[in-house]
């Protein structure tokens, strides 16, 4: 079994953060060579997790290191999506929310509070 299959296998099991670790040492393993599309299709998948988690920066960064590697990658619309709800988010007063990854929840009392409050 391969390295991204392992991951994938994480992935599966929502070992979000082990997943994370696996594909960070594989960036950098690959970093000093390889293939431009190797790298940006692992940076693409950790932005893709860092998102899932709530690490929207870390994952808009990767976001943008995929789409310099690789002008075809998935990541260059992943990155303009995730630039359109920062900007909903940040004019909508949500901005906290977004920096954070706190997520937003709907208590049985129907008023939406923040999850830190």
């Amino acid at each position: 079994m391969n390295s991204l299959q392992i991951i994938q296998q994480l992935i599966d099991n929502k070992k979000f953060a082990e997943a994370i670790g696996m594909l960070t040492e594989q960036i950098n393993d690959t970093v000093a060579g390889g293939d431009c599309n190797d790298k940006a299709e692992l940076y693409f998948l950790r932005g893709k997790l860092l998102w899932r988690i709530g690490e929207h920066s870390r994952a808009m960064t990767d976001y943008a290191y995929a789409s310099e590697l690789d002008p075809s990658s998935p990541a260059i619309k992943a990155l303009e999506q995730a630039r359109d709800i920062a900007g909903f988010l940040i004019r909508s007063g949500f901005s906290d929310v977004f920096r954070t990854g706190a997520a937003i929840q709907k208590p049985d009392s129907g008023i939406i509070v923040h999850s830190r409050g």
